[in-house]
């Protein structure tokens, strides 16, 4: 049943973050870095196709290789945190402190893994003059809209992400896990809701510039937002399956 087997999942989340800090703290960082993989990928082709009128079909078409590697080499997602930790504490299998502790570990492993792997690809060489124009125009373009806006995004993101992290431990195939990844973040990249964990890894690459006008200042005020979005879209995923499994046990 895919609730017991997220709460197992959960539970051996929590399990090696109290008796394996360092092992739980690399999967964090791996997590982080394969979204920054997904990221630097988007970024890649934006500035292959800038001003071309499917450049966000194709760029939604080929990010889903960060969930992709999360999910099927294994790492520690924040994003997906907020759907597995809300329904392991829900049905009493692990405490609230437990729970909080994780998410927020993975936060931190995550944001490190982002800045590493946005790093290293700064000093790749890689970055020429068109992409760095276009990571300073999407980096503007996140930090333009309002608060509400940003959370939104946030939470819209996170719902599409969490129903693929569902998906991923109901489906009996490897191929039918990759499909629902795909049709899941299609629509997020395409439509525009924001990740926090990828956007970690576009700041990074951002801050390392020696021309932008982007503050940490104006990179806070997107994090912030789409964090908190992030966790609300999660956790009423969560919520709602949860729901229903209940509803038909009965």
């Amino acid at each position: 049943m895919t609730i017991e087997k997220i709460i197992r999942a959960s539970q051996d989340k929590v399990m090696m973050l109290q008796q394996h800090k360092k092992a739980y703290f690399y999967q964090t960082i791996l997590g982080g870095m394969y979204i920054g993989f997904g990221m630097l990928l988007l970024l890649t082709l934006g500035s292959q196709l800038q001003g071309e009128p499917y450049v966000k079909l194709v760029q939604g078409a080929t990010f889903g290789i960060a969930l992709t590697l999360v999910l099927m080499a294994g790492a520690d997602l924040f994003t997906g945190n907020p759907l597995l930790m809300t329904i392991t504490y829900q049905t009493k299998h692990i405490t609230k402190i437990q729970a909080v502790q994780a998410t927020i570990s993975s936060y931190i492993g995550n944001a490190i893994g982002a800045v590493i792997i946005g790093s290293l690809f700064y000093w790749s060489g890689l970055m020429h003059e068109a992409f760095q124009e276009g990571v300073i125009q999407t980096a503007t373009l996140k930090i333009t809209p309002s608060f509400t806006a940003l959370l939104v995004r946030g939470i819209l993101c996170n719902m599409l992400v969490c129903i693929a992290v569902w998906a991923n431990f109901k489906m009996q195939t490897e191929v039918g896990r990759i499909l629902i990844i795909f049709c899941c973040i299609l629509p997020f990249i395409t439509m525009g809701f924001e990740h926090s964990i990828a956007n970690m890894t576009l700041f990074s690459v951002v801050a390392q510039l020696p021309q932008h006008n982007i503050t940490l200042l104006n990179m806070l005020s997107n994090l912030l937002p789409v964090t908190i979005g992030n966790i609300i879209g999660g956790v009423f995923i969560a919520l709602a399956y949860l729901s229903t499994v209940v509803t038909q046990a009965k």
